[in-house]
């Protein structure tokens, strides 16, 4: 049945972290803290087919987790748990996806992604790392959370996007947001979109609330100088600590 050929899926791609190993293998995708194979098979089968999920555990990843789930809604409750990814992407070894430059926590290829509750998403240290990226006109739609990204440790290059739109649209009703590094501008991207298809409208940003650092979302250099990715009625706020917060007018 359906539930066997999901857990077949992740027999195949799944190490579980046994008395503080690590995995032994170069396939994997995911990795637990202890072995769920229920909370396996939840998370696979919402990530194609939609559905509402809540972390059980941290879940680590050295390829990102597609959401490719066209026309339906996949909903997941950080859970005060992490997500995480481990594996840097280089030049020589581009990480799996449609682009070489492309390697976050989350990819959202179809439907809609949502995310709430508290927790973190960490993008980790490399070349084309993110937290989250999206691609084909979808969408995410962040509630909540903490994200961030490391540097890009290829030499000659810097600064990572924590969010980022390739094609589709990200709306931000909360969170935390960060990245390590500014690129070579001195500017920290921590939303971004590809240039052309935010100047021909079909990659956006929309941001109601939040919590920036090193980073105005209101008037910031991703898509040129000035670029703003408040929604209207809201207003991006500088803090005392040198963050930038969005709030109603």
């Amino acid at each position: 049945g359906l539930a066997q050929s999901i857990f077949a899926k992740f027999t195949v791609s799944l190490a579980y972290k046994l008395d503080c190993e690590k995995p032994k293998t170069a396939e994997v995708i995911v990795e637990f803290e202890t072995p769920n194979t229920e909370f396996a098979n939840q998370l696979t089968y919402a990530l194609t087919n939609g559905g509402e999920i809540a972390l059980a555990h941290d879940v680590n990843v050295v390829e990102p987790l597609v959401i490719n789930a066209p026309g339906k809604t996949v909903t997941i409750d950080l859970n005060n748990f992490s997500m995480n990814q481990l594996s840097k992407q280089h030049p020589e070894n581009p990480a799996l996806g449609p682009s070489p430059k492309s390697n976050p926590v989350l990819e959202v290829q179809g439907g809609t992604l949502i995310i709430n509750g508290k927790g973190t998403v960490n993008g980790g240290v490399g070349n084309g790392n993110m937290a989250i990226c999206v691609r084909n006109g979808a969408r995410v739609i962040i509630n909540g959370g903490t994200f961030h990204v490391g540097q890009d440790d290829t030499p000659g290059v810097s600064g990572n996007s924590c969010i980022y739109v390739f094609q589709g649209e990200a709306l931000i009703n909360g969170g935390e947001f960060s990245t390590e590094e500014a690129g070579a501008s001195g500017e920290y991207f921590v939303l971004n979109c590809t240039d052309a298809n935010y100047t021909n409208g079909t990659a956006k940003i929309s941001v109601t609330s939040g919590k920036f650092h090193n980073f105005n979302p209101g008037n910031n250099k991703a898509e040129g100088v000035g670029t703003n990715f408040v929604a209207e009625g809201f207003k991006s706020v500088a803090n005392p600590d040198g963050t930038y917060s969005v709030v109603a007018k």
